[in-house]
C-alpha cells in the first residue's frame, strides 16, 4: 500500500490518497497536484496474506513548469490570463504536458473565465489533447472538456464559464501526437451575484 499525504499548511490541496495493487497484472496509477510538497508512506500488506511476497513498486515523480496555485487573498490582482506553454512564443505547445491551475476566489466571490483562443487537437471525445475545467478543488466536477481547434470553432455557449464556489481547478493535458497552438483564457473573481458566464448544471 502506498500512501500520498500533504497538510494544508504546505500545499493549497489537503491530498490524502491510497494506492493498493495486489495483481500480478501491470498497473499504472497517475495523479497531478498543485503541491510542490508531499509525504509518500509505504506500507506492507497489514494483513499479511503474502507473506513471502516483497512489496515492490516503480514511483516516478515530475515537476512541470506549467501550472500553479492563484490565491486572490495572496495577490492584487482581479483578473490575469492562462496560457498553454509555449503560446506567448507564438509557438506550439509541448508533447505529453500535464498542467494544472488552481484557483481560489477570497469569501463571498466566484471565478469566471473566458476563452480568447483555442487551438487544439480536434477529437469527437476529447481524447487526445484536452483541456478539463472543473468546479472546486480537483477534478471531480468537470463543467466542461475543451478540444476545440481553429477548424471546429468553440462554441460560444462554452466560451464563458463562471464557478458557483470560490475554487476553480483547470487541467491541461496533451499527448505525443499532433500539437497545435494551444488556449488562451482569462479569469477574474467576481462578486457571487453577476449573472454571466455558463454554471455547472
Amino acid at each position: 500500500m502506498i500512501c500520498l499525504y500533504s497538510e494544508n499548511e504546505i500545499g493549497p490541496w489537503k491530498i490524502n490518497e491510497v494506492v493498493c495493487n495486489i495483481s500480478a497484472n501491470s498497473n499504472e496509477t497517475v495523479f497531478i497536484f498543485p503541491n510542490s510538497i508531499f509525504d509518500i508512506y509505504v506500507v506492507n500488506n497489514p494483513l499479511k496474506l503474502f507473506t513471502d511476497a516483497p512489496l515492490e513498486f516503480k514511483l516516478g515523480v515530475k515537476f512541470y513548469p506549467c501550472g500553479g496555485t492563484i490565491l486572490e487573498e495572496e495577490s492584487e490582482d482581479q483578473s490575469g490570463i492562462l496560457t498553454s506553454p509555449n503560446f506567448e512564443q507564438q509557438g506550439i505547445y509541448n508533447q505529453n504536458d500535464n498542467c494544472l491551475w488552481f484557483l481560489r476566489a477570497s469569501e463571498g466571490k466566484t471565478i469566471e473565465i473566458e476563452f480568447d483562443f483555442m487551438d487544439i487537437e480536434y477529437h469527437l471525445d476529447c481524447k487526445n489533447d484536452h483541456l478539463l475545467v472543473a468546479e472546486g478543488e480537483g477534478l471531480n466536477h468537470v463543467i466542461h472538456r475543451y478540444c476545440y481547434s481553429l477548424s471546429e470553432p468553440l462554441p460560444e455557449r462554452f466560451k464563458k464559464v463562471r464557478t458557483r464556489g470560490r475554487d476553480l481547478t483547470v487541467l491541461w493535458k496533451s499527448d505525443n501526437n499532433i500539437q497545435k497552438k494551444g488556449f488562451n483564457l482569462t479569469y477574474s473573481f467576481i462578486h457571487y451575484h453577476s449573472d454571466t458566464g455558463m454554471f455547472l448544471n
